[in-house]
């Protein structure tokens, strides 16, 4: 795409030369979709108005009715007449709304350099010489003259650049002097180093708004953007394994970015920390039972630990999950009594949650935890739960690879399965 907007710009430089610059070139707008441009060219017969596409294969949304352009064209011509208006009313009102930035929002800079016999228009992230600075020739106009840079506007997103060269010192009402109109793609600059760390961001923050609707999907995609952007900022990478996580159908993007801060924790303080706090974030409860999650937050086996230690871990949370207007979600929150780290047992609450039809009820109940005689460990229900089919007592059993616990009353009635967290419902539902 870019290259394509590009040899647009020369093809443009070279039609000027060979009509000794009569054309003038003036840049109005993107169009608010930002898949177009307007612009005006000045010439012998007259101020034409010209649109431009960003995708040379695709018509954009919005594009003027009344301009054919073929595959592979970038640019073509308003008629006259658009509708009951001159084109140039119809561009200005059709741009009327749409933004842009006189800086690059990203903190890239263009500039002129001045070579033999022509001038390069270049784009720059961060001062010239500095490690991770970076530099883009976009352009180049084929002139001996001592050109400036007369205007430049960015599209919102930071990903094109419209700049205009002109003469340094024109002759005084002179109205013919050259000008050179380039619109330019200069994306490939918000990929790393200074500007793409800003990019990363802009698109952690948007992602962390949508987190908080709990829109999982839409967050994943701005982090995804966000990581193109800057691959070795920690803060993306933790956000979007813990949207993929909480969205509880894919876990790919949850392996794969909790994988990439394990390995940067090696020589990231801040990729260390952030792995560590995933042992006890929420948003993994739904995948911390599993053993290549565990090994990767750096948790020990299940098989490895004893029943109350299992029980007491991160937050001592358990629920099995519900269905609204089927059964309820059931939570056990493990407390240990005095200070034997549960050895001894404890206590526990449980609360109960139920949704149908728009009605929402919540119950609690009461019970004490211990170990048995046999070595097992023992669930007693002290106070009951009203219209809840909860066994009065059962024996709490471990699955011996997950962290999943089950209840076994002594009738072999079986409760479960019990994982860790909270209860994972839907607000709109619970």
């Amino acid at each position: 795409m870019r290259f394509a907007l590009v040899a647009f710009a020369f093809l443009l430089v070279a039609s000027l030369s060979s009509t000794a610059h009569a054309d003038r070139q003036t840049f109005l707008g993107w169009h608010a979709s930002g898949g177009f441009s307007y612009q005006t060219v000045e010439s012998g017969a007259g101020t034409l108005v010209r649109v431009c596409r960003e995708d040379v294969n695709d018509v954009p949304a919005g594009w003027p009715e009344g301009v054919s352009i073929g595959p592979g064209s970038a640019c073509g011509e308003l008629p006259a007449q658009v509708g009951t208006k001159p084109a140039l009313d119809y561009a200005k009102a059709d741009l009327k709304g749409a933004k842009v930035d006189k800086k690059s929002p990203f903190g890239l800079e263009v500039k002129l350099e001045k070579g033999e016999g022509k001038s390069a228009v270049v784009v720059l992230d961060g001062p010239a010489g500095k490690e991770g600075s970076k530099k883009e020739q976009v352009a180049e106009v084929p002139s001996d003259a001592a050109l400036k840079i007369a205007d430049a506007q960015w599209r919102v997103d930071g990903k094109q650049l419209a700049v205009t060269v002109e003469l340094d010192k024109p002759a005084k009402g002179d109205k013919s002097a050259p000008r050179w109109l380039f619109v330019v793609d200069v994306s490939k600059l918000l990929v790393g180093g200074a500007a793409g760390h800003k990019v990363a961001e802009r698109a952690h923050a948007a992602g962390m708004a949508l987190y908080k609707k709990r829109d999982w999907s839409g967050a994943g995609k701005k982090l995804e953007e966000a990581i193109t952007a800057d691959p070795s900022w920690p803060p993306a990478r933790y956000l979007r394994a813990a949207a993929e996580a909480q969205g509880g159908v894919g876990r790919s993007a949850m392996i794969e970015n909790l994988t990439w801060l394990k390995e940067q924790g090696e020589k990231d303080a801040a990729a260390k920390k952030l792995l560590a706090q995933a042992k006890s974030d929420a948003a993994f409860d739904a995948w911390i039972g599993e053993p290549e999650v565990r090994e990767l937050l750096g948790l020990p086996k299940v098989s490895s630990m004893d029943v109350p230690t299992r029980l007491l871990e991160r937050k001592a949370t358990w629920t099995l999950q519900g269905a609204t207007c089927t059964r309820p979600w059931l939570t056990l929150v493990f407390k240990a009594a005095g200070k034997g780290g549960g050895k001894e047992g404890g206590t526990a609450a449980l609360a109960v949650a139920e949704s149908c039809k728009g009605k929402k009820v919540q119950k609690a109940g009461q019970l004490v935890w211990k170990q048995a005689a046999a070595g097992t460990y023992e669930l007693e229900l002290k106070k009951p739960v009203d219209g809840v089919a909860f066994p009065a007592k059962a024996t709490i059993v471990l699955d011996e690879s997950y962290q999943q616990i089950k209840l076994l009353s002594p009738d072999g009635g079986e409760l479960g399965t019990f994982e860790p967290g909270g209860a994972r419902v839907d607000d709109s539902t619970l």
